[in-house]
């Protein structure tokens, strides 16, 4: 924490900061950054969203911020896995990113928490995250620079053949509303 609070009284235009983290519990890892240092928030967010690499930047336990820099907002509770990437770039819209180099931070992984991959529900959270920065682009990204087209059309399709995985099981224990779900966004982003 020491070091997060001496960054941000060092650097003013600094609005978050982060360091590599590792895991522990099930799976035993060290998170690798595609940057380190002071970053540009643009060029942190260009990171983040490109190509739906997904939440380098980290869990709400890696990241410090300022209390001046919630003018973007809370955590926004439309999501449910991407609640966090969400929140680190409108933060990002506002300063630049510290990434500190070294692992200061862990987290336990284990095959029953909310967060696992194989939770459907992150799935179409994933989807939705980024068809919203498609429509309503409220980050005022260059969204050709992101190809953000390709990106929702890759989360649907993964959306798409990991329901129509599970639709023997799903139909079995009464879940129709998530098949439904699926289909519906295999149809909007004209997978079929």
């Amino acid at each position: 924490l020491a070091k997060f609070v001496s960054i941000l009284e060092t650097y003013p235009n600094v609005s978050l900061v982060t360091c590599v983290s590792g895991t522990f519990g099930d799976v035993v890892s060290t998170r690798q950054l595609p940057l380190s240092g002071l970053q540009p928030g643009r060029t942190a967010i260009f990171e983040a969203i490109n190509q739906g690499k997904g939440n380098w930047i980290g869990e709400p336990s890696v990241v410090m911020f300022r209390r001046s820099s919630l003018s973007v907002g809370k955590f926004n509770t439309e999501y449910i896995c991407m609640v966090d990437l969400d929140m680190w770039v409108r933060l990002l819209t506002a300063g630049d990113c510290y990434i500190i180099p070294e692992t200061l931070a862990f987290f336990r992984k284990h095959n029953r928490q909310a967060s696992d991959k194989r939770q459907i529900r992150n799935w179409f959270d994933e989807y939705y995250f980024y068809r919203n920065i498609k429509a309503r682009n409220a980050y005022q990204l260059d969204l050709a620079t992101l190809d953000i087209d390709i990106v929702v059309k890759r989360k649907a399709k993964k959306c798409v053949k990991r329901v129509a995985r599970l639709i023997p099981s799903f139909y079995r224990k009464g879940n129709m509303a998530l098949i439904i779900e699926g289909l519906k966004i295999g149809w909007a982003e004209k997978i079929f």
